[in-house]
Formats: C-alpha cells, sequence, structure tokens
C-alpha cells in the first residue's frame, strides 16, 4: 500500500483509496479491462461507480502511470507502466502476456519504406498459448462425457462448466 502511495505521487497523482485499489490490481494481475477493474474494486467499495474508474484510469493514462494496450477485437486493457515491450495474446482463451521485444529494427525497417515519422509502437501478437494449443480430446467435444471427466471444469481455464451444457445434450437426444 504505502508503495503505490509513493508510486502515485511520483507521477504527481492525488492518491485516493480508489486508485491505490487500481494499482494494487493492475500489480497483481498485469493486465485488465475497465469492466474486470469495476467488479475487483466493486466488492472493495460497494458504492464506487464505472464513471469513477473511467476518470480514474484516463488521469493515470494522461500522466503515462498507466498504459492503454488496444486488443484487436477485444476491450482495451490496462497495464502498470514499463519498459517498451510487446503483448502476445491467445486467440482461445484470451491471456495476455509481456514479451520484451525491441521495436528499433521494424522502425529502421519502416524509415526504410516510407517517410512516416514513427513516435510510438504498440505491438500486439495474436496466437495459441502453450495450455490452448494442446489438442482437444474426444471427450472434450461431447459436453456429457466432458462434464463427467473434467469433473464439471474447463480443460483449458479451470472454470466451472454449467450444468446447462450437458443438461441440453441429454435432452435434445
Amino acid at each position: 500500500m504505502n508503495n503505490c502511495t509513493n508510486l502515485l505521487k511520483e507521477y504527481d497523482l492525488k492518491v485516493t483509496p480508489q486508485r491505490v485499489a487500481i494499482v494494487e490490481e493492475l500489480f497483481k494481475n498485469g493486465h485488465m479491462n475497465i469492466d474486470d477493474l469495476y467488479k475487483k474494486l466493486l466488492s472493495k467499495f460497494p458504492s464506487v461507480s464505472l464513471a469513477t474508474i473511467y476518470k480514474n484510469i484516463n488521469a493515470m493514462v494522461e500522466k503515462v502511470f498507466l498504459s492503454e494496450v488496444k486488443i484487436p477485437n477485444s476491450k482495451s486493457v490496462y497495464e502498470l507502466v514499463k519498459t517498451e515491450h510487446a503483448h502476445l495474446v491467445c486467440s482461445c482463451c484470451g491471456n495476455i502476456e509481456d514479451i520484451m521485444l525491441d521495436p528499433s529494427s521494424i522502425i529502421n525497417e519502416v524509415s526504410t519504406l516510407s517517410t512516416f515519422k514513427i513516435d510510438s509502437t504498440n505491438i500486439v501478437l495474436s496466437g495459441i498459448c502453450p495450455k490452448c494449443k494442446n489438442q482437444l480430446k474426444w471427450y472434450h467435444n461431447i459436453p456429457i462425457f466432458s462434464f463427467l471427466f473434467l469433473k464439471g471444469k474447463c480443460s483449458f481455464c479451470k472454470e466451472k462448466i454449467s450444468l446447462q451444457y450437458p443438461l441440453v445434450e441429454v435432452f435434445s437426444v
């Protein structure tokens, strides 16, 4: 908590309980969209509004305390400002990882091909993460078997599967 307070002060941001909580969540989770942040903060501050979260995030982005990462076909996520890096996004589970990648070679190549002046880079690479690249088992495609063999959990994200999926299969036969 004390580190978050000092960090906010270093960036000339007013220290509020909501801002400290935002910083703590982003430090803990790495990348989060505003809706997920709102859900987390709502449990700590039941009267917090979505507008408050947006206002705080925008203030932190303006002070270059947070970075907005624009993910194709998805909501933007936010992260604490770090050294220059790229992002790997899993097209199956949506997991986002940082990867240290020096964009200078890309910038140099662009400068030889165009007179366009580049002032910032945001590199997002999409693909399939190691967890998701495993082939589906035969029973993953049959909800009743999948539900039984995996004890009601998704084999990839380990989240609970709704009982409606195997029930739909049973009643649609």
